[in-house]
């Protein structure tokens, strides 16, 4: 039997990353959905870590499994980190279209451009230990949307110093090796490997 990890959020597009990610191992992930349960967090931490650990804890409270729980965002130079970790929440009456457009606007007197997103990860165990793992990536602010047909959130407008491509020109597999999201996944992986939680199927390589 696989083992189980329930992940602690309700957007389908993190979901499909971190299952793309775990594709060849024997793990099984369950969505809030799975396990009908309605999660309404107030993200009142100060630090993407802080989020994380509420959103686990939330979860933890009504199931006894494994849980995994991210907390990430933008953080733009010349914004001083703004949007931080108000990254999903600033000004949540706009579509993520109009947040993009919102924020190039606020970048026009800015000729530095540098960004990062961020990603903390934690994996809650049953036997109440808890790990966090961080992942970092590097890019800049375009100076329009560069729409293609993969990523979401504003990774039309960040553009990878490693692909020099924005995050949504790049496919998921790729971009699960570079970005953020994709570098806390992989310190996961490593641990639960190290704990014997998991192996490698015989399905297809990434």
């Amino acid at each position: 039997m696989n083992y189980e990890i329930v992940i602690a959020t309700n957007n389908q597009d993190k979901i499909d990353e971190i299952k793309a990610f775990f594709q060849d191992y024997t793990v099984d992930f369950l969505t809030l959905k799975d396990i009908k349960l309605k999660l309404a967090v107030n993200e009142t931490g100060k630090t993407f870590l802080e989020n994380a650990l509420i959103k686990a804890k939330a979860v933890a409270k009504s199931v006894n499994k494994t849980i995994i729980a991210d907390d990430s965002g933008l953080q733009i130079d010349a914004l001083k980190g703004f949007p931080g970790v108000y990254s999903a929440r600033w000004s949540d009456h706009l579509s993520i279209q109009d947040k993009n457009l919102e924020l190039l606007k606020l970048m026009e007197p800015h000729k530095l451009r540098k960004a990062q997103y961020t990603c903390a990860l934690v994996i809650s165990y049953p036997i109440k230990e808890i790990r966090f793992f961080v992942g970092t990536t590097t890019g800049k602010i375009t100076k329009e949307p560069v729409i293609g047909p993969y990523g979401f959130g504003y990774d039309p407008i960040f553009l990878s110093d490693e692909r020099k491509l924005t995050f949504s020109q790049i496919p998921l597999d790729e971009k699960n090796k570079i970005s953020h999201r994709g570098r806390a996944l992989e310190k996961l992986r490593i641990c639960l490997l190290e704990k014997k939680l998991i192996t490698k199927t015989k399905r297809r390589s990434r």
